[in-house]
């Protein structure tokens, strides 16, 4: 049979420990919440200051500038050619602006680093531009590729792949209108043959005709008689059979008495 004595002083044991416990744990936190006050706060013999703000820096809204505005800002500094937003809203600009005030525009940067030749790069692909012409600004922004920041890279390589299937497409097309042309001129040289032919043809049976209608004609005349291709031969049968009637007409003459 257990002893009452021991099983009462065990369970005091166990809530005597749960106090202790909870003493601990409330005093680590009254020290941590302590040391994050005193972290904010300096004391010094004139009173309590709290800690200097942190100075912010302003950023510009790139996206909600006037597109004339944007388009006419030569700035070289890192906040904005390093700024991915600037590109977008240059870009977006570029896409509204007139092909001839694109080209315009893009004649004002000088090439005095990548932020230039790809400004100028992406005001002349708004600018209608030919595959010659096309291909020169992209050459260009290839040799300056490798200086454009990492964090304007994901925009650029959108641009790149865009030009690059624009440069193809306009390709294509060329190669069409150029198949096109020469076709045609093919078309063109047949159908003069075609009609040349036609001509020939006509004329050939228009001959084919008259031959056969002088064919009929002689064929008609021949019929009645009235064609006598030798007329002197019948002249001198004629008389021929006449002497020979007269001189037999005199032999019986003389026979009869």
């Amino acid at each position: 049979m257990p002893n009452p004595f021991s099983t009462c002083s065990a369970v005091a044991r166990r809530f005597s420990l749960r106090a202790m416990l909870y003493r601990v744990l409330s005093g680590g936190l009254f020290l941590v919440l302590a040391g994050c006050q005193s972290g904010s706060e300096t004391t010094s013999l004139s009173g309590t200051f709290k800690a200097p703000p942190v100075p912010q820096t302003e950023l510009t809204d790139y996206l909600a500038m006037r597109c004339s505005d944007l388009l006419q800002m030569r700035t070289r500094e890192t906040s904005a050619t390093e700024n991915p937003l600037y590109w977008a809203a240059f870009i977006s600009c570029a896409r509204q602006t007139e092909p001839n005030t694109a080209r315009v525009i893009a004649s004002r940067w000088a090439e005095s680093g990548w932020y230039d030749t790809l400004r100028s790069a992406i005001m002349l692909s708004r600018s209608l531009p030919e595959n010659t012409v096309r291909q020169r600004y992209l050459n260009q922004v290839f040799l300056v590729h490798k200086e454009i920041p990492a964090s304007v890279v994901p925009l650029f390589n959108m641009w790149w792949d865009n030009e690059q299937l624009a440069l193809k497409l306009a390709t294509q097309q060329n190669q069409y209108a150029q198949l096109k042309n020469s076709t045609d001129q093919e078309l063109e040289t047949l159908r003069q043959q075609q009609q040349l032919l036609h001509q020939q043809l006509e004329t050939t049976t228009r001959k084919l005709e008259n031959l056969t209608d002088i064919e009929r004609q002689l064929s008609t005349r021949k019929a009645g008689g009235v064609y006598t291709p030798d007329t002197g031969a019948g002249h001198s049968g004629t008389s021929h059979s006449s002497g020979s009637a007269s001189g037999q007409s005199g032999s019986d003459g003389e026979e009869t008495p």
